[in-house]
């Protein structure tokens, strides 16, 4: 038997063209999403856990609320409360980029309106 060659990463552009894809980029993108996808899973089931665990009332005092809630019910709030903010800062951020490509393109290409 001949020993099996492996192929370099080639799109249809790119094998028109002879150009080879970096699959290193790749590869690493598609590590990040799946190490980000299972600390993702692993902290929601941490968080299933706790609030299971948990669901006794306790007496909450915020700024000028008082009341009495069960400890599952205020983690699962802080827990969709973090997220809320994450993601507000995370489009703020993302808009923020966008903007400033947006600009450098029609620095170095005068006469090309920005896209709006």
């Amino acid at each position: 038997m001949a020993p099996a060659v492996a192929m370099p990463l080639m799109s249809s552009a790119s094998l028109r063209t002879g150009e080879r894809l970096d699959s290193r980029r790749s590869a690493g993108a598609w590590f990040g999403i799946l190490l980000a996808a299972g600390l993702v899973i692993a902290l929601v089931v941490a968080l299933v856990v706790l609030v299971l665990q948990n669901p006794e009332p306790v007496d909450v005092t915020f700024l000028a609320w008082t009341g009495s809630v069960p400890l599952s019910l205020l983690f699962l709030g802080v827990a969709v409360g973090v997220g809320i903010v994450a993601s507000v800062i995370g489009s703020l951020r993302t808009a923020q980029l966008r903007r400033r490509l947006a600009e450098e393109r029609t620095i170095t290409m005068p006469g090309r309106l920005p896209r709006r």
